[in-house]
């Protein structure tokens, strides 16, 4: 899957569905940083970390999904989490599509700024 943090590489989940799938959640990333800067938070870094299950028998659709969000800033913990919840469910089509076949867990860890 790749080092934690890191957003999957394609062939992390398979060829066909993933070259999809990853656009999406870096548009899904970005949304959240354009959220969290209007709100006036002082982002300094955002990881997603994704891990997923899918079928064993083809077709290979995803089963469950966890999305982690790992923040660091000086950040207001309901505008991270209302930034979350407006870009996964307005502006990701992605999870909307995924939805259909899986669960998605949607998560957050906000560490504080680096200088302090």
């Amino acid at each position: 899957m790749g080092p934690p943090g890191a957003i999957p590489r394609p062939d992390s989940f398979g060829p066909r569905h993933a070259t999809r799938f990853r656009p999406g959640i870096e548009r899904r990333a970005r949304a959240n940083v354009g959220i969290l800067a209007k709100k006036r938070q002082k982002l300094e870094s955002l990881e997603v970390v994704v891990r997923g299950e899918r079928a064993a028998e083809p077709p290979t659709v995803w089963v469950k999904l966890e999305i982690v969000y790992k923040l660091r800033g000086q950040l207001d913990e309901k505008a991270v989490r209302d930034a979350i919840e407006l870009s996964e469910n307005k502006y990701c089509s992605v999870a909307a599509t995924l939805r259909k076949t899986a669960p998605i867990a949607f998560h957050y860890e906000i560490n504080p700024a680096d200088g302090g």
